[in-house]
């Protein structure tokens, strides 16, 4: 599914998006998740909470896009994208934005890619093992990020900074706990 550019979507409290093996969803507009709990908005795949990492492809929001993403669980993705068969994101996010109040479990080889300026608030990465080098819940993509709250659980690596401009700071809690690698570099914070 695509929403094209000046078209929004919309998903409110007790929606739950199953998607197939080869489904995503690529933002060009703006997606506005408006729960306020990690479980008042659940995607994952169709096949249910138990499917195998990358069980579907994920949501892009693509460069120009907008969004609100608040009270969501997303689980299972990172499934190949047609035509790029490397590349294994459950969320990847090309613009500055804000998440908060989420639960990001068990997908393949990336649970978020990070491309812009962004805030992590009360959120959850657990459970990232299974990818073509390991698996990391966070990926920093030469950009900046703000955490106000975050816990890193059972992941291969809990945050994988890449390139000169990426740093990581923090206003709130961010724990570690069961991670092989808590965050790579090892001095991020």
């Amino acid at each position: 599914v695509t929403v094209p550019a000046n078209s929004a979507l919309a998903i409110e409290k007790g929606v739950m998006v199953g998607g197939k093996s080869d489904g995503s969803l690529v933002i060009n507009g703006r997606l506005l998740l408006e729960g306020a709990t990690s479980s008042d908005i659940v995607f994952q795949a169709e096949s249910g909470a138990d499917a195998a990492d990358g069980s579907w492809t994920g949501i892009t929001l693509e460069t120009g896009s907008k969004a609100m993403l608040k009270g969501f669980t997303l689980r299972g993705a990172g499934g190949p994208i047609p035509g790029f068969p490397g590349t294994k994101t459950g969320l990847r996010v090309k613009i500055p934005v804000t998440i908060e109040h989420a639960l990001i479990e068990k997908n393949r080889n990336v649970g978020v890619w990070l491309d812009g300026p962004s805030t992590i608030r009360n959120i959850v990465f657990r459970n990232h093992t299974q990818g073509l080098a390991g698996a990391q819940a966070l990926f920093i993509n030469n950009t900046s990020v703000t955490f106000d709250t975050a816990t890193f659980s059972g992941n291969t690596t809990g945050i994988y900074a890449s390139g000169g401009q990426a740093t990581a700071t923090s206003t709130g809690p961010v724990i570690f706990e069961g991670n092989t690698t808590n965050t790579d570099p090892a001095n991020l914070f």
